[in-house]
């Protein structure tokens, strides 16, 4: 590319950047950050199920005020998917709703809908001139094929507390008597897809995922291990982990995060705001057993792979052991 005085210039299109989350862990909050800034196109959620049946209505209207969500307030959620809104006024084009759950372990075979989805909202923002920013909290299980698939983006993997990302959960069935956060572990459990861990846990558990009554212990013993291992997995293959805990508690921790971040992606993300709520350790089981059974289900699977010193303790599957062993 030449500027005016015929000199080449450096400046070179900016990458993707692609942030992975679990959900209520955070998400909402660091996407927004990310929105809040003028040369980006940010996309919440490019995976929820929502996107295949919601209305123009819903897409102009549902945010932090229409349900008890607990985050900042921010713009409707999906508003930079109205130009994907279908004739018919009933969801988006090019999303499917396998993409979900059905293809979340899933990173071999044909993905190519949903590589030509994701591809697409890259390039509604590369039309307008912007960066785009795709906001995941359905991605962990299939990181792998995402890179592979998005070798140019740059992927942000978030990480928060385990028992405090489960009982955000616990408290909103409370609240509202949804049990949303606490059953998503079920569709996930049902498609194992690629994932040797979660094939043999579906095959210890093969009827679970269609249980209509769950002991809370049990339900959250199935997220830790979903947890786990997609977590371990994702932040081996990360550009850059956040420490939401960390983010929270540190203003240090929150300065070298927005100069890393605008090193890596050119942008300037202020993250001084950033306070993650944290709950009382109040459901009616022992959270100190279930971590225990399942970090020894881990250590077993992973053998030598905690002994690798070659990577950095962020990328590293002890830093998530860590964070299960303190959480309870």
């Amino acid at each position: 590319m030449t500027d005016l005085l015929g000199a080449t210039s450096s400046r070179m299109p900016r990458r993707p950047v692609f942030l992975h989350s679990g959900m209520r862990s955070g998400s909402s909050y660091l996407l927004n950050k990310f929105r809040m800034l003028d040369d980006t196109r940010c996309f919440y959620e490019p995976f929820s199920e929502e996107l295949g049946r919601m209305s123009l209505d819903f897409l102009r209207n549902h945010g932090p005020k229409t349900w008890k969500s607990r985050h900042a307030p921010m713009d409707p959620y999906y508003l930079e998917y109205e130009p994907f809104m279908t004739p018919e006024n009933h969801g988006i084009r090019g999303f499917d709703t396998e993409f979900t759950f059905g293809e979340y372990f899933r990173v071999t075979g044909d993905l190519s809908a949903q590589h030509n989805y994701l591809n697409s909202l890259l390039g509604l923002a590369g039309a307008d001139g912007r960066q785009a920013v795709l906001g995941f909290c359905k991605s962990l299980g299939r990181l792998q094929w995402i890179r592979e698939a998005f070798p140019n983006a740059l992927h942000i993997v978030t990480v928060r507390d385990p028992v405090q990302q489960w009982l955000s959960g616990f408290h909103f069935w409370r609240e509202t008597n949804n049990p949303y956060f606490l059953r998503y572990f079920q569709p996930m459990l049902a498609n194992p897809g690629d994932n040797t861990y979660m094939q043999a846990l579906l095959a210890e558990h093969p009827d679970l995922p269609y249980a209509e009554e769950l002991r809370f212990d049990l339900a959250y013993e199935m997220f830790l291990h979903i947890y786990a291992i997609t977590t371990i997995e994702s932040v081996g293959m990360a550009d850059l982990v956040v420490d939401m805990e960390r983010m929270s508690r540190s203003s240090a921790y929150r300065d070298f995060m927005t100069l890393r971040i605008r090193e890596l992606t050119g942008l300037s993300v202020d993250f001084s705001d950033c306070r993650i709520s944290s709950h009382m350790l109040d459901a009616p089981f022992s959270f100190a057993q279930v971590n225990g059974r399942v970090l020894e289900r881990l250590r077993n699977h992973l053998g030598d792979a905690v002994l690798d010193v070659s990577r950095p303790y962020a990328n590293h599957p002890g830093f998530v052991l860590e964070k299960i062993e303190v959480s309870a």
